[in-house]
């Protein structure tokens, strides 16, 4: 499981809304053992208070809760150049993977066997 980072934007597994009230919550008897306080908002725009631990764990649940708490997955860009490969076929492969177009140009810039600059936008974990 990985680390949550509370000062990024936060959900549920499954997607529902969340954000962090208070990161050092109590019990009644003094321990901080599910201390972050988040509001979690349901589809119907309900909102419920929920308690986890700092890797955030729902109270009483395990890793595979639907109600863990994660961060929003990053979006990302990035930009390939395609090749072909040989002279007959449709042989391709790929070139490094660029932050930007600008960088890709440079990349393919004078290649005779640049067929395609393409743009690749994503989600971290998308497609797993």
């Amino acid at each position: 499981m990985s680390e949550v980072d509370w000062t990024k934007p936060l959900q549920t597994r499954y997607g529902r809304p969340a954000r962090l009230v208070d990161d050092h919550y109590r019990s009644g008897n003094g321990r901080e053992t599910h201390p972050m306080l988040v509001i979690v908002t349901g589809v119907d725009g309900s909102e419920w208070l929920s308690r986890h631990d700092r890797a955030g764990l729902k109270r009483g649940c395990g890793a595979g809760d639907p109600d863990t708490i994660i961060n929003v997955p990053e979006k990302h860009e990035v930009w390939l150049n395609i090749y072909r490969v040989g002279d007959v076929g449709n042989t391709f492969t790929s070139g490094t993977v660029r932050g930007s177009r600008e960088a890709a140009e440079a990349e393919g810039r004078g290649s005779p066997r640049l067929a395609a600059r393409v743009r690749v936008e994503f989600e971290e974990g998308e497609g797993l």
